[in-house]
């Protein structure tokens, strides 16, 4: 973080001496600094964990809850939480080979796969309509103090109100 504060004060200097810049330009480079220095202390605060779930759609024999009647179902189950997106991919990879044995889908979790070369992290059943589906995700937990968390927020909305206006 000290690397960022000391890239602000080399600019400053650079711009108010060599080029002579307005004040406006100078408050903008240390906001765009100061927000960067701000993601950085978010980075090392936040704790983030991966759960891996499932959850399967299907339809039963119809219950009835308050004179309406309902034939579809939900059931939505947790594999795990992990420490690292890696071990999340590994062991979700490992349901889906369970679920290969009365599904047919060709998608696997993986690191780079999705769209764009990003994580693909959600891995679905598409068949016909009178059959069971699956939707197994890798969905990221943060963990964070709720003070921290409120005043990042209030933070940034200030920052886009001076902005906007």
């Amino acid at each position: 973080m000290e690397g960022i504060f000391l890239l602000y004060n080399v600019i400053l200097l650079y711009f108010q001496q060599k080029l002579k810049i307005n004040l406006f330009f100078l408050a903008y480079v240390e906001n765009c600094c100061n927000f960067a220095a701000s993601n950085i202390k978010n980075k090392l605060r936040i704790m983030e964990k991966y759960i891996v779930q499932i959850e399967f759609r299907y339809r039963a024999i119809p219950k009835i809850y308050n004179d309406y009647t309902s034939d579809c179902y939900d059931k939505k189950i947790t594999i795990g939480i992990y420490d690292s997106i890696d071990e999340a991919i590994k062991q979700g990879n490992k349901s889906l080979e369970v679920l290969k044995a009365k599904f047919s889908f060709n998608d696997c979790f993986s690191k780079n796969g999705g769209i764009f070369g990003t994580a693909n992290k959600l891995v679905c059943s598409f068949n016909n309509r009178n059959k069971p589906q699956f939707f197994a995700n890798i969905t990221t937990l943060h963990f964070d103090d709720i003070a921290s968390v409120m005043e990042d927020v209030f933070n940034a909305h200030e920052r886009w109100l001076q902005n906007k206006g």
